[in-house]
């Protein structure tokens, strides 16, 4: 009896380590399952995410790139408004004069006298007119005139504004015809130094011109108030000399009359 229950026991603790056995690859298998269950409902979050990083990385990356063009472009625009405002107050303050002992043109800044062989690199392809030859008419007399004058002609024919129309190309032929009248010495008071000529100007080259058209007036003021006072110190000077001759030629006839009646009374005497 006691043998059998012993045989009973080895038989159950048999069937349980079988029964272990066989559940160990069973736990394996549904971890296994849960493990792509979880990975089934987690494991495509995470590749959202990452995908949502990627495009936001991207959609940041052409932003930037956007920027940076914008940028260049906005850089591009200044430096062509830039070379066109120096086109323009080049033209305004230089001219083109003919050199006879050398044979060569050469340019003058009419604001500070300085002149150059070369053309002014920022007129690029551009140039200055070459200058005219003026003859005189017979029988004139050139009187300078005892006023100075100052001109700064300004035309534009385009506008950067669309709310205004462009005017007739007409109004370019009237501003040159001016030009030249102004600036023709047989014709004119004007000197070509105290005029300034703008065509289609931006705001920054009439506001430069303006600047310096008032440097001009403010500069000839100046000029004119030394001269005045030279010309009256030149003019009392000139007065202390005639009064000093008068004095003197008074003296002269003095010391004549003072030698007369010495004379006088000798012989009397």
């Amino acid at each position: 009896m006691a043998d059998d229950l012993s045989l009973d026991s080895s038989i159950d603790a048999s069937i349980d380590s079988k029964a272990k056995l066989e559940e160990e690859p069973l736990d394996k298998t549904k971890k296994k399952k849960k493990n792509a269950e979880y990975d089934a409902l987690f494991g495509d979050a995470d590749d959202d995410d990452e995908g949502d990083e990627l495009a936001a990385s991207q959609e940041e990356l052409e932003e930037e790139m956007q920027d940076a063009m914008i940028r260049k472009i906005q850089a591009m625009y200044r430096a062509k408004r830039a070379r066109a405002l120096m086109k323009q107050l080049i033209k305004a303050n230089y001219v083109k004069e003919y050199d006879e002992e050398t044979g060569y043109f050469f340019y003058r800044n009419k604001r500070t006298g300085e002149v150059q062989y070369t053309k002014p690199v920022a007129l690029g392809s551009d140039d200055l007119e070459d200058p005219k030859v003026y003859v005189a008419p017979p029988g004139y007399v050139n009187d300078e005139s005892v006023i100075r004058y100052f001109g700064l002609v300004v035309t534009n024919q385009k506008f950067d504004n669309s709310k205004i129309p462009n005017l007739p190309e007409c109004v370019l032929e009237d501003h040159k015809q001016m030009s030249e009248i102004l600036s023709h010495p047989y014709i004119s008071k004007y000197h070509e130094d105290d005029c300034i000529f703008l065509k289609d100007a931006s705001l920054s080259a009439l506001t430069n011109s303006i600047e310096t058209m008032e440097g001009k007036i403010n500069k000839a003021i100046v000029e004119i108030r030394e001269q005045q006072k030279e010309n009256a110190l030149t003019e009392e000077l000139e007065g202390m000399r005639v009064d000093a001759n008068s004095k003197s030629s008074q003296g002269g006839n003095d010391d004549d009359d003072d030698d007369m009646s010495l004379g006088d009374k000798s012989a009397g005497g």
